[in-house]
């Protein structure tokens, strides 16, 4: 799925890219609030592009590529990664006056487990570390690990 390609954070990414090669090299510099998932269909090509791990620019370029070839896309998405990593929330809590929190994380909601691999993969998480920080344990979802006390 990925694969770190230098010591400066590099990852090739093998799945529905932009590009023809279906390969794209993105880089990750530890934080998450500058980074977005893409993804639209291409009518021409008839297949989901998913690009994640893109910064401001690379969304930017991705938008004036489609423009200059012309491309007949719909649905073009853009999430950031911050949002993605989040557990998604479920019910409203009348009594907590907020959501509950579900044990999958916004991304496997929206794109499955292949491209929350992909995110630990590119972050250096493991999904207990994310749930640590979510203050989350349990082992009813298909990521969430258990707390050992």
């Amino acid at each position: 799925m990925t694969k770190e390609t230098t010591q400066e954070k590099q990852y090739q990414i093998y799945f529905n890219c932009d590009t023809p090669s279906e390969s794209k090299i993105v880089s990750y510099n530890g934080n998450l609030d500058d980074y977005y998932m893409v993804d639209y269909f291409d009518k021409e090509e008839c297949r989901w592009v998913r690009v994640p791990f893109q910064t401001l620019q690379d969304v930017y370029n991705i938008m004036t590529n489609i423009q200059l070839e012309k491309k007949s896309v719909k649905n073009f998405n853009m999430y950031p990664e911050k949002w993605l990593s989040q557990l998604r929330n479920t019910t409203w809590n009348e009594e907590t006056n907020e959501y509950e929190k579900d044990t999958i994380t916004n991304r496997v909601d929206k794109y499955g487990t292949r491209y929350e691999l992909i995110s630990l993969g590119i972050t250096g998480e493991t999904q207990m570390d994310r749930n640590e920080v979510l203050g989350v344990y349990g082992s009813t979802g298909y990521f969430v690990g258990q707390k050992n006390d």
